[in-house]
């Protein structure tokens, strides 16, 4: 252990390495370093600074941080990455805890760039996207499947498809229609209409209402 007796006025600092050189390659130096009217604690290798301690508390790290326990930061914390790898997680203002598994929960979320996995939620048909109070404004997708039913808000009060944006075709088991049904050329038939039985052999009167048929003798 060696202290740089040269310019520990200044720069007070204890090197061990290689000879006891601090510019010796693989050299440590741990120590004081005057930062203006302040000093910073320093943990260097070659020169260059590892991991940093300011008089106010702050950290800041160059390389990766990996903790075995709890990590709490009351200041701000600079690191080009965390690695949690016990059970106790990151927790950062009180809010976003990172547990040991790499699961993630937010108090507030924004995302500004790209999701390159599934988003799934952790328990089946528990989980809201939106809210009544905070709809999404669009929503593009490929498929949609929907395992359940498919209901409007309120009664009467929204579309599928449009007048110039249509569903190429529908499949049905059964359709309940309590309004009118137009055809793209006008308005639907109500009424009764009388036409020749198959084979000629009576005719049939046949009774519609808005354009489906409700009844019928022959």
């Amino acid at each position: 252990l060696i202290m740089d007796r040269a310019t520990r006025a200044t720069n007070q600092r204890f090197y061990w390495g290689v000879a006891g050189n601090v510019a010796t390659t693989g050299a440590w130096a741990v120590g004081l370093v005057p930062s203006g009217a302040a000093s910073t604690f320093v943990i260097a290798h070659n020169s260059t600074a590892t991991a940093t301690v300011s008089e106010g508390g702050q950290w800041d790290f160059a390389g990766v941080v990996t903790t075995g326990g709890a990590l709490t930061v009351t200041g701000a914390a600079t690191a080009n990455r965390f690695n949690a790898t016990n059970t106790n997680p990151f927790q950062v203002s009180g809010t976003t805890v990172i547990d040991s598994s790499r699961n993630a929960s937010f108090v507030g979320l924004t995302l500004n760039g790209s999701i390159t996995g599934d988003l799934i939620p952790a328990t089946s048909a528990v989980y809201v996207i939106g809210s009544s109070s905070f709809l999404w404004n669009n929503i593009h997708a490929d498929t949609v499947t929907v395992y359940t039913n498919l209901i409007p808000d309120a009664s009467a009060s929204a579309n599928l498809g449009g007048s110039t944006k249509r569903w190429t075709k529908t499949w049905t088991a059964d359709l309940d229609i309590t309004g009118t049904v137009t055809p793209p050329s006008g308005s639907a038939f109500t009424g009764t209409k009388t036409v020749r039985a198959a084979g000629g052999a009576a005719d049939c009167t046949l009774t519609f209402s808005a354009g489906i048929m409700t009844g019928g003798t022959c």
